[in-house]
């Protein structure tokens, strides 16, 4: 009887330290997780850029992080050479018709350089139904500077509209971007 009294008592004790380093750590990451995300700045990736942006290389290019405000843009590069920005990449994640805010069935890199004109975008990601059946669809964005030229997939009208909202976002967002 001894024993399974200090077998209770020490599983009892056991559990109240779990239960108070459990809710330590919750309360420290509560604080802590929106100033670790405010300080990480996400680059575009290589690969992706030199998809978006052709004539880019390393050699000759420097590319810069940059922060972003909206949640829709994941990840901002900026373009230099000879200490001039010349374009900046931006990855925009959308719902898609298919997807949600938390689990975008899109996300798409797109290239603007500093005429504001689209250099060229990507999927990045593409669990879009009237996405996926766009294949290698232009969306006749290329070397464009509004969505005025957008060209819309024939029987997916709620795709295209995602779509063209990540380029709106882009250029939008590279006016403001090169006006700083």
């Amino acid at each position: 009887m001894n024993n399974v009294k200090k077998s209770l008592v020490t599983g009892l004790v056991l559990a109240v330290f779990a239960l108070i380093c459990g809710t330590l750590l919750a309360v420290v990451n509560y604080y802590t997780a929106p100033i670790i995300k405010s300080n990480q700045v996400t680059e575009v990736d290589d690969e992706t850029i030199k998809a978006v942006y052709p004539s880019y290389n390393t050699s000759d290019y420097k590319k810069t992080g940059i922060e972003s405000d909206d949640k829709s843009i994941v990840a901002i590069s900026s373009i230099s050479k000879d200490g001039e920005v010349v374009a900046f990449i931006y990855i925009i994640n959308n719902a898609g018709r298919d997807g949600t805010a938390d689990d975008p069935a899109l996300k798409i890199a797109v290239g603007v350089d500093s005429a504001l004109k689209v250099t060229g975008w990507k999927f990045l990601v593409n669990k879009d139904t009237g996405a996926k059946k766009a294949g290698t669809f232009d969306f006749g964005m290329v070397g464009e500077s509004s969505t005025d030229a957008f060209d819309s997939i024939a029987g997916s009208t709620d795709t295209s509209d995602c779509v063209k909202e990540v380029f709106d976002l882009a250029l939008q967002r590279a006016k403001a971007d090169f006006l700083k």
